[in-house]
């Protein structure tokens, strides 16, 4: 088995426990624009001596060329998606994020040279549909995905994309760790201007808002590390297997619940059958592609 399905698989199950994470902090979270995007990108500038201290330090001069249009479309996509949650202006966002998977073999391909035999692609599909899937709730409507919201959260899939294929570039000239570490640096005069704004908002963060952002900035990084390195291999493959991890954040959740039912999101059964269904074709499909490797 490629060590990037391992890495993906990693990913995954380590970005269930994030979203159990965010899930359990949200009543600390920063529900201001301003400050959230400021936090998230000043934040994990603290980590960096780490990741050049034991990783070893590197000039990313030779990867510039990817490195800065790759940091460019993920602060793009950072900024749409938030502006989008913040604003409230999307409608179905989770059922949504799937889509990035769309995108992502068609850029891999033109930018990486990335192809897959028909079998495998159609394997992708099939996680595509599971995860929407597995997202779906009471809320969902079809007919909401042509709101603007929505279309600027495509947007925002759409840079993502570019950003992870691009990193699959960038770690082929600089360490996966490299990347993740000079992405930060590039990252951190983007939160300038975004402390203006909070300032001017006086949007008066406590303690505690503050804490459960950094703890999620530090679980962040972890899955991007493994994501990285995975992607200095392979990035579709990379980024499908990785997707897995709705079905896992959804048995966390279940297994959480028989101890604390609060934490139980309360939907009919037709949605838990239709989320299981999505589930289950998800890891069938992810099996799929590593047999078909």
């Amino acid at each position: 088995m490629p060590s990037y399905v391992l890495y993906a698989i990693a990913a995954a199950i380590l970005n269930s426990f994030l979203g159990i994470y965010q899930k359990l902090v949200s009543k600390y979270s920063v529900t201001n624009f301003y400050a959230f995007t400021f936090y998230s990108f000043f934040l994990p500038i603290f980590f960096t001596p780490f990741l050049f201290l034991f990783f070893g330090f590197v000039s990313p001069i030779a990867a510039l060329r990817f490195l800065i249009p790759q940091v460019l479309f993920f602060f793009l996509g950072s900024c749409l998606l938030y502006s989008v949650i913040f604003k409230n202006e999307a409608s179905n966002i989770n059922p949504l994020f799937p889509l990035k998977l769309v995108f992502v073999p068609f850029i891999a391909y033109f930018i990486l040279g990335e192809v897959f035999s028909t079998t495998v692609y159609i394997f992708i599909l099939f996680i595509i549909c599971g995860a929407i899937l597995v997202s779906i709730d009471e809320s969902f409507r079809p007919a909401a995905f042509f709101k603007k919201g929505n279309l600027i959260l495509i947007l925002a899939l759409f840079s993502f994309a570019m950003a992870d294929v691009l990193a699959g570039k960038t770690t082929q000239i600089i360490s996966p760790f490299q990347t993740l570490a000079w992405q930060i640096v590039f990252l951190f005069p983007f939160s300038l201007p975004f402390w203006f704004l909070k300032r001017k908002a006086k949007t008066g963060e406590t303690r505690r808002n503050i804490l459960a952002i950094f703890g999620m900035s530090f679980m962040l990084i972890a899955v991007v590390s493994l994501l990285y390195q995975a992607f200095a291999q392979n990035v579709t493959l990379s980024n499908s297997i990785a997707m897995v991890n709705g079905p896992l954040t959804l048995l966390l959740i279940v297994i959480i619940g028989k101890t604390n039912p609060h934490f139980l999101e309360n939907h009919t059964l037709k949605i838990y059958l239709i989320r299981i269904g999505g589930s289950l074709l998800m890891y069938v499909a992810a099996l799929g592609i590593i047999v078909n490797l």
